[in-house]
């Protein structure tokens, strides 16, 4: 009788432990924000050929809470040498309202907030259907103050791809 109420502890244990874990399938413990911040060179609201990243911009991800909107995160971030930048997150932020936007610009002479590219939202929690901890942000732009003088030509052959 003693080793049949021993299996049964055991095989009871062992099922109090799969059962606790079963719970943190799939949720993700922390998440890797990614994304890019451009100079709009052509002032035309949205990224083309000859559209440059700027290295060196600064970014900020906040989280409000979706009932009374107080601030429950914040993190910041800095563009590399390819316009892109990387936030670690810690933590799944549940229904919380997680938007990444921009700061500052570093580069001079594209530093107007291209409003409508400036923020992106993102979903930091483990159960709403995504798997990879990774979580891509729209890009983000700023606006050149004058634009390259190679625009006409550029956004004429949008218009022709257009007409197509």
């Amino acid at each position: 009788m003693g080793g049949h109420t021993l299996l049964v502890l055991v095989l009871v244990s062992a099922a109090l432990v799969v059962l606790s874990t079963a719970e943190e399938i799939g949720a993700v413990n922390s998440f890797k924000v990614i994304g890019r911040v451009y100079c709009d060179t052509c002032q035309c609201g949205y990224e083309t050929n000859i559209t440059t990243y700027i290295t060196g911009a600064k970014v900020k991800l906040q989280c409000l809470d979706r009932i009374n909107y107080r601030l429950k995160y914040e993190a910041e971030g800095e563009t590399n040498e390819n316009g892109e930048y990387v936030i670690y997150v810690k933590g799944d932020k549940g229904d919380d309202m997680c938007d990444v936007s921009l700061v500052s610009s570093s580069l001079d002479g594209c530093d107007k907030v291209d409003t409508g590219r400036d923020r992106s939202r993102v979903s930091l929690t483990g159960y709403n259907g995504l798997v990879d901890e990774i979580r891509h942000a729209n890009a983000m732009g700023f606006m050149i103050n004058e634009p390259l003088g190679s625009c006409t030509m550029v956004l004429k052959q949008y218009q022709d791809n257009a007409d197509v």
